[in-house]
């Protein structure tokens, strides 16, 4: 069996390698004894559909590794510690539903943003959102700052022009609870592109406006849901 995982327990993007692990398959999910791992360092701004390209590359060529150690007698299988072993439920969603809290660092915002980038592949979690003016906004593209604004977290400073293509469309620059954060490829919830007037009318406006909270009802939904059981 083959496994993709942190080895620190956390999430992908937040961690500082993510091991790629064959294991002999047991009665008992992902506990059989490790045959081969290889560890890849997450990069300051791989997104999750970036890591999950490099693993499966990495799982491939792993395999005929493994399958030439196998013939030639050189596995020496190792038994995992179950004691450090995480667990996340395929229906396990991101906290607060994926929505933004600008009051929060710049680099967990930006954590956030890039753990839900999935790429061209299908996104089973949802997109990191926000709102303005009651609008729900999918954010799936950030870059860090060094810069900090005095203004209100949320609040959209300025249109940044793309940097060396980094971007389909110019960066908006919103303070946060940190330094300032860089956001783009603003899209409706769904991932679908917002419509080119309402982009248009985005970037020609930021001085007046601000990111905001979910909306009251997606709010009392997020408060039930942090409630302790």
């Amino acid at each position: 069996a083959y496994e993709i995982r942190p080895r620190d327990g956390s999430s992908d993007v937040c961690s500082s390698d993510l091991g790629i692990t064959w294991h002999e398959m047991t009665a008992e999910v992902d506990a059989g004894r490790i045959l081969k791992q290889v560890l890849l360092p997450v990069n300051p701004d791989d997104t999750s559909g970036s890591l999950n390209f490099r693993c499966y590359v990495s799982a491939v060529r792993s395999f005929g590794e493994l399958l030439d150690e196998m013939l030639a007698g050189r596995v020496v299988p190792v038994v995992q510690d179950l004691s450090q072993r995480t667990y996340y439920p395929y229906d396990q969603k991101p906290p607060r539903l994926g929505f933004i809290d600008w009051s929060q660092q710049d680099d967990q915002i930006h954590n956030l943003i890039r753990a839900l980038d999935f790429g061209r592949q299908r996104n089973p979690f949802g997109f990191a959102k926000t709102t303005l003016h009651g609008a729900i906004l999918a954010v799936t593209q950030s870059m860090r700052t060094t810069s900090r604004s005095a203004m209100a977290p949320g609040t959209i400073m300025e249109s940044v022009a793309p940097d060396g293509g980094k971007a389909s469309e110019p960066w908006l620059r919103v303070a946060t609870g940190g330094n300032d954060l860089l956001v783009s490829r603003l899209a409706q919830p769904d991932g679908s592109a917002l419509p080119e007037n309402l982009l248009g009318a985005l970037h020609a406006r930021t001085a007046s406006l601000r990111f905001g909270a979910p909306p009251p009802a997606v709010e009392g939904t997020l408060t039930a849901s942090l409630q302790p059981e």
